[in-house]
């Protein structure tokens, strides 16, 4: 895997990694005002395939994965671009069930991280911001709290069954979240659900998916903002 990111000087790396065993090795990274590569004397840090989260905010990269000592334990790992260096295990919002923390995901918005967290177990959805994030301290806030049941009278038929929420962004001012998803019908349209406070709720058809599999795999949907750090190449 190769991740972008930028030290304090803004300087723009390349960090690659493979995964082998859920363990990320053979790390080395690339600097763009050198043209070098360079291996990195760091150990082999724990990583949860499944979790596929990555996300690069402030020029480092975060990524969520249960610590190596104890799988119940999840965490948020942070590769600092300036010191080359993985942080400590930082912690995640407290689980809303005893047991289970399996289902997270992670984006970026307005130098903030926003986790979702989503159960099926107690059916609710929490959604966090950071308050304070650096690669070695974390703060939460909680933003948003979604109860399935509510869900469930939103959707027409069964759909609610289906939704899995992995696209989506929030906006923070106006306290809505927006999830993008395929519904299973025979027409696989792409939606998007914008779902906000007392129980406002609107959805948007944003056309047939152009092929019927679509429906078996989740619309991504990515926020670029224009960087003021220009890449020095």
């Amino acid at each position: 895997m190769y991740l972008l990111g930028y030290d304090n000087n803004n300087h723009h790396k390349i960090l690659s990694f493979s995964i082998v065993d859920s363990n990320i090795k053979d790390i080395e990274v690339y600097c763009f005002s050198s043209d070098t590569w360079r291996v990195l004397d760091v150990g082999p840090m724990y990583c949860n395939l499944y979790s596929k989260i990555f996300v690069s905010l402030k020029g480092n990269t975060y990524f969520c994965s249960p610590d190596h000592a104890s799988e119940e334990k999840n965490g948020l790992f942070c590769f600092d671009f300036t010191t080359e260096r993985f942080g400590p295990l930082l912690p995640l919002p407290p689980p809303f069930h005893s047991g289970y923390y399996k289902v997270t995901d992670i984006i970026s918005s307005n130098e903030k991280l926003v986790l979702l967290h989503n159960a099926y177990v107690c059916e609710k959805v929490e959604i966090w911001i950071t308050t304070k994030i650096e690669p070695n301290l974390v703060l939460w806030n909680k933003f948003w709290t979604l109860d399935w049941y509510f869900i469930k009278g939103l959707f027409p038929d069964d759909y609610w069954l289906y939704f899995d929420c992995r696209s989506w962004f929030i906006d923070e001012e106006k306290k809505v979240v927006v999830f993008f998803d395929i519904t299973p019908k025979t027409c696989f349209f792409q939606m998007a659900y914008i779902i906000g406070e007392d129980g406002y709720f609107r959805s948007v058809n944003l056309g047939a998916a152009p092929y019927p599999e679509w429906v078996y795999h989740n619309i991504e949907y990515y926020i670029y903002v224009p960087s003021l750090v220009q890449v020095q190449v």
